[in-house]
């Protein structure tokens, strides 16, 4: 298979030369990992082959799944979550129409549970300052994107205090241009784009 895969299906596995080729161990370049953040895809490609998931077929499985979008709310008019559409696509159309972004819907917490505010200033030159919001203690990392997916910075990972927070930047050292800043908790993660202008 050429390099550029992404996440397969439930049957053919990115590497795979065939159906139900869950054991090969050719590696391929994927954007498997993107696609957890759709619709935000930030074009990163890593190395991947059948030991991602253990070469047996529930492996996979669990695999693909941990891989599908879990973004809640509506992006462009749609859910974010192309998901709900393959298991339910009568409700999909209905939530289409109920889901705003930031309530409750399905027994589950729209995004509202934590926040990314816009840096500022933006555009800014040099130094510039992001703001957050967590509901609780949380595990989160804050990360750095150039417009072509590359992560330029990690700011952290670890475990902060729910409150708000606040963050100076520093991309002095970085070509002018548009960055993303993506803060993540769990499996969910919001995005923002800023502009540098040296």
């Amino acid at each position: 298979m050429p390099d550029g895969a992404h996440v397969g299906n439930i049957h053919f596995p990115p590497n795979g030369l065939s159906d139900y080729d869950y054991s090969n161990t050719k590696y391929v370049k994927c954007y498997a990992d993107n696609w957890k953040r759709y619709p935000v895809l930030l074009d990163q490609r890593r190395d991947l082959n059948c030991r991602e998931w253990g070469c047996s077929h529930l492996g996979y499985m669990r695999w693909w799944f941990s891989h599908l979008p879990h973004f809640k709310g509506k992006y462009k008019g749609v859910l974010n979550n192309w998901w709900f559409y393959a298991v339910d696509y009568d409700s999909a159309i209905t939530y289409e129409a109920e889901v705003q972004e930031g309530i409750v819907y399905n027994g589950q917490l729209g995004i509202r549970d934590f926040k990314l505010y816009q840096n500022y200033p933006n555009p800014f030159n040099g130094s510039t300052v992001i703001e957050f919001y967590l509901p609780i203690c949380s595990y989160i990392e804050l990360n750095v994107y150039d417009i072509l997916g590359r992560r330029v910075m990690n700011l952290f990972g670890h475990n902060l205090d729910g409150d708000k927070h606040t963050v100076n930047l520093n991309l002095s050292s970085l070509p002018s241009g548009v960055y993303i800043y993506e803060l993540k908790s769990g499996n969910r993660a919001l995005h923002k784009k800023m502009l540098l202008i040296k």
